[in-house]
C-alpha cells in the first residue's frame, strides 16, 4: 500500500496566526482509529485537534485557552497527569490547564521567557522547562511535590550572551540524563553539556568542539543512550560517543 499525502482544510482552525508548537496528545477517550495533537500559536492560543487515522480527516478542533499574552512556545502532557496540559510562552507564563475541570490549576509568571517544555517519558512525574536566560536556563519540576511558582530545581550554565532561546534540550532514553548546547564563557568555545538528574549542581560532562560561531541548537540521544548527535548553526552534525559499545 502506497503512503498518501492529504492537505487538510484548516478553515476551522482556532488559530488566527502561525502555529508555533505542536505536540501529541494522550487520550483514553478517543477511538483507537484516531489520534490527537495539541498546538500553540503566535496568537496566544492553545488548541486540541482530533484526526481520523485512516484518512487524516479533521474530526474536531477546539480551543482550550487563551491565557497567554504572547506567543506559546512550549506544550507538555505528563503521563502521571494526562488530564493537565502545560503551556509556556514568551510572556514568561506557565499555565497548567485541567481538561477535566475545564479550568487552569496553575497560571503563574516565571522569571524568564519559556522556550521549551519536555516531559520525562521514563519518570512520568517530571517535566523539564528551558528558559531564555544567561544562566539557570533549566528547571526540573517534580509533580509528586506540592506545586507552586517556586517549585522546581533551577540549574544551567553561565553565558555572556542569551542563546538559550534557540536551544532545545533532550532527554536520554532512560530519562536519567539530558543534553543542552551552550557557549562556554571561559574559552569562548561552543559545547554540549550533559547533566544527570540525580545531581544537578554541575554538568557531568562537557563536550567542547568548534568555535563560538558554531552554536549547538539541538541534541538527540541514540535509542540505546550510548551516544548523541548535536545539530549546529553551521549546518553540521556532530556525533558524540558517551559510552563504549
Amino acid at each position: 500500500m502506497q503512503p498518501s499525502l492529504q492537505v487538510l482544510n484548516t478553515s476551522a482552525s482556532p488559530h488566527q496566526k502561525d502555529i508555533s508548537v505542536v505536540r501529541p496528545y494522550r487520550s483514553s477517550n478517543l477511538d483507537t482509529q484516531g489520534f490527537q495533537v495539541l498546538t500553540g500559536g503566535e496568537d496566544k492560543n492553545v488548541a486540541l485537534w482530533s484526526f481520523a487515522a485512516d484518512n487524516g480527516a479533521t474530526l474536531a478542533v477546539s480551543e482550550l485557552h487563551r491565557l497567554h499574552t504572547s506567543v506559546v512556545q512550549g506544550l507538555a502532557q505528563t503521563a502521571s497527569q494526562p488530564e493537565i496540559i502545560w503551556s509556556g510562552g514568551a510572556d514568561c507564563r506557565l499555565v497548567g490547564w485541567d481538561q477535566g475541570q475545564v479550568r487552569p490549576i496553575f497560571n503563574k509568571r516565571m522569571d524568564h521567557r519559556i522556550s521549551h517544555l519536555l516531559v520525562n517519558e521514563h519518570h512520568p512525574w517530571q517535566m523539564l522547562a528551558s528558559f531564555c536566560s544567561s544562566n539557570d536556563q533549566l528547571r526540573l519540576f517534580d509533580f509528586r511535590l506540592p506545586f507552586d511558582h517556586t517549585q522546581g530545581t533551577c540549574f544551567g550554565s553561565t553565558e555572556t550572551q542569551v542563546t538559550s532561546r534557540y536551544l532545545r534540550p533532550a532527554w536520554s532514553p532512560d530519562g536519567s540524563l539530558f543534553a543542552l548546547g551552550t557557549v562556554t564563557p571561559t574559552n569562548r568555545r561552543s559545547a554540549v553539556l550533559l547533566w544527570d538528574i540525580r545531581r544537578l549542581s554541575n554538568p557531568i560532562r562537557s563536550f567542547e568542539t568548534g568555535t563560538i560561531e558554531r552554536r549547538y541548537l539541538a541534541s538527540e540521544f541514540s535509542p540505546d543512550g550510548r551516544s548523541l548527535v548535536a545539530l549546529s548553526t553551521d549546518s553540521n552534525v556532530t556525533f558524540i560517543q558517551l559510552l563504549c559499545p
